[in-house]
């Protein structure tokens, strides 16, 4: 037995034939230049094409560089901030510097004011040491003055006497000694050793005059002062 197919036959439509199209005869004879597509001149379709690309070229080139100057003025105000934190710092600084001079300025200016005083003070010093060794030099010589004079006064009381008893040697100098003026009729004058009379006299006036040694007593009595001769 011989099977049958039932499914039904596809018939395949035949492909169409195609003609290549070739330029007409005008076409093929048009420069390129003068050709349209679409009836717009192939020219002009190039020309916007470049235009097209030269655009987006510049657009994307425009897009890069403000990218790229976005990330520029960043850095930069990064950088200018930062400046400005260091200008900052360092204007405090100099600020605090500047009252740090300016208070030396005023030490400096009260110091020189204490050297001016004390050169004042220097001066008058001087003036006053010279003054001091002035007042010394007097004084010395006052001093000498002195000396001299109670060195005259003791030799004076060791060669004047008056009324009373003088030892000799020790109250006043061996020596003769003379009535400074007349004696008065009541003068006595005695000259004694050991308790006993050497030489004694009531002159009644004139200018009497004894002569004493060491040891000896001179006693005189109302007959005013006498000098060492």
């Amino acid at each position: 037995m011989t099977e049958q197919n039932d499914q039904p036959t596809i018939i395949q439509p035949a492909a169409p034939v195609q003609t290549p199209i070739t330029p007409d005869g005008d076409a093929a004879k048009t420069p390129w230049s003068k050709q349209t597509f679409h009836g717009i001149p192939k020219l002009t379709l190039a020309a916007g094409t470049a235009i097209l690309a030269a655009c987006l070229i510049l657009v994307g080139g425009i897009g890069y560089g403000v990218g790229r100057n976005q990330a520029a003025d960043a850095s930069i105000v990064a950088k200018k901030q930062k400046l400005d934190q260091e200008y900052q710092d360092l204007s405090k600084k100099v600020s605090e510097k500047q009252s740090t001079i300016n208070d030396l300025n005023m030490e400096y200016t009260d110091a020189k004011k204490v050297i001016s005083d004390a050169e004042y003070l220097k001066n008058d010093i001087k003036d006053l040491q010279t003054q001091k060794s002035d007042l010394e030099q007097q004084v010395q010589t006052a001093k000498d003055q002195l000396t001299s004079l109670q060195g005259q006064v003791e030799t004076a009381k060791k060669s004047t006497v008056g009324s009373g008893v003088w030892q000799v040697g020790s109250d006043i100098e061996a020596g003769t000694y003379r009535a400074n003026n007349s004696v008065p009729e009541g003068c006595y004058w005695e000259i004694s050793s050991g308790g006993n009379i050497v030489d004694n006299d009531l002159p009644g006036g004139g200018y009497p005059q004894v002569t004493v040694s060491d040891g000896q007593q001179l006693k005189l009595s109302r007959c005013g002062t006498w000098s060492k001769q």
